[in-house]
């Protein structure tokens, strides 16, 4: 893990640099970190042997050389550096990375209909309730779980809008929770999610229903 304290906190500083912007070029990491250069290899290579960072591309040079390190944050990283982002950051983070979480892509028609900041509360808290669980079950043995990128943004993304719906009846003003049903409903990807989230929980009634029905005869025998 991190050789020191200062180590921990430069590593995680870094993080967040990445995740407030698309991609950094290695060049700029002096200037960003206020750290030496070996200082900062070291850091990269901390974050990019965890599959926090990867390599974008290699910029050529205008003179000759090995060309100029483009990075980038992967989902992994994003999730680790939202778990460390304060409340008041997670929209700037969002936004740098509309493409990895659907609640950051449709953050401006949230914001169109009046509920951002009701999006980004719960956001704020149904991150730190996924990383929790996930937590639960690798240590129960379950790590697949969340074995990929997708399994982990349907989660974040699911609990944030069914916790929306669930909430914002009693939150929002009857208006605007129309509002948002229906841009649900309208926007393709986000009835999607949505389906999606319902389709699971469904399969979960019917096997729980089948093993209430398994159970009910062995009581009864």
């Amino acid at each position: 893990m991190y050789a020191t304290k200062k180590g921990k906190e430069k590593t995680i500083e870094l993080l967040g640099f990445f995740a407030q912007k698309k991609e950094i070029p290695q060049t700029s990491l002096e200037e960003l970190t206020k750290t030496t250069y070996r200082n900062n290899i070291r850091y990269l290579d901390f974050l990019k042997d965890r599959d926090y960072i990867k390599r974008s591309r290699i910029d050529p040079c205008e003179k000759q050389g090995a060309g100029r390190n483009i990075w980038e944050i992967t989902f992994k990283g994003l999730v680790h550096a939202l778990i460390n982002t304060p409340k008041e950051n997670i929209e700037v983070v969002l936004k740098a990375h509309p493409d990895m979480l659907l609640v950051g892509k449709k953050l401006p028609l949230f914001e169109s209909i009046g509920i951002k900041s009701e999006v980004l509360d719960i956001f704020f808290e149904v991150l730190k309730g996924v990383v929790i669980r996930a937590v639960m079950l690798d240590k129960a043995g379950m790590k697949e779980v969340y074995r990929s990128d997708d399994a982990w943004e349907n989660a974040i993304d699911s609990s944030v809008l069914i916790t929306l719906f669930t909430e914002g009846a009693k939150k929002l003003k009857p208006k605007t929770y129309l509002d948002f049903l229906k841009l649900c409903k309208d926007d393709k990807e986000l009835n999607n999610c949505v389906k999606s989230y319902i389709d699971r929980e469904i399969m979960k009634c019917q096997t729980i229903s089948k093993l209430k029905g398994e159970w009910d005869k062995v009581v009864s025998a």
